[in-house]
């Protein structure tokens, strides 16, 4: 995935799960940066760099292999433009070289944002339709259970406790159901606010 560095920065204090990287508060395994090194200090065992990008800048370290000695930022200079490839170690890089590069990863970054936001919408949607479902099937229940004929024939209706322990419902989610019904026509208090009976027409 294509990102800047700002979402980065920005989720790396929240919570992830086995080292995923936060981005939009989606967790991802892998990202793309591009950016432009903006600072870089050898050491003997590594090397310290900073990557920016215009929204942001971020620090990484990179320890030098023992055998060898050197590492690609070894040979890196101040100025590069650099793409990066890294999920919780760098996995690869490279010096940009056609600096239309720049222009499609940022691109790329637009179309991924857009694409999270409509990924979300369409979850949210998803949940939403399953709770109107799931709300409408419980007042189904409920009418269904009020048109017993035990129930049908009492001059009180059935008590609240009676649909509570016959619905298996949360009492907020049947709070809920009853109102609805109450507001539609569909059943009426009887006795108190306690007592419910079907309107019958």
């Amino acid at each position: 995935m294509h990102v800047t560095i700002k979402p980065i920065v920005e989720g790396s204090q929240k919570p992830r799960y086995k080292g995923r990287i936060v981005v939009n508060n989606s967790q991802v395994y892998i990202v793309q940066l591009c950016g432009m090194m903006c600072h870089l200090d050898h050491e003997e065992a590594y090397c310290d760099y900073k990557l920016f990008d215009g929204t942001g800048e971020i620090k990484g370290r990179d320890w030098r292999d023992c055998m060898l000695g050197n590492t690609f930022f070894s040979a890196a200079r101040y100025g590069w433009h650099l793409q990066m490839k890294f999920g919780c170690a760098i996995l690869d890089e490279l010096k940009v070289e056609d600096h239309n590069e720049l222009t499609h990863h940022f691109l790329n970054c637009v179309t991924n944002h857009i694409e999270l936001i409509r990924s979300k919408k369409r979850d949210f949607e998803l949940r939403m339709t399953s709770y109107h479902v799931a709300a409408e099937l419980d007042k189904e229940g409920l009418i269904c259970l009020l048109a017993n004929d035990s129930v049908r024939k009492s001059a009180v209706g059935a008590t609240y406790d009676f649909l509570l322990g016959h619905m298996h419902m949360e009492e907020s989610k049947l709070r809920a159901a009853l109102k609805e019904l109450i507001d539609e026509g569909s059943i009426y208090n009887t006795v108190d606010d306690y007592h419910f009976k079907l309107a019958e027409n």
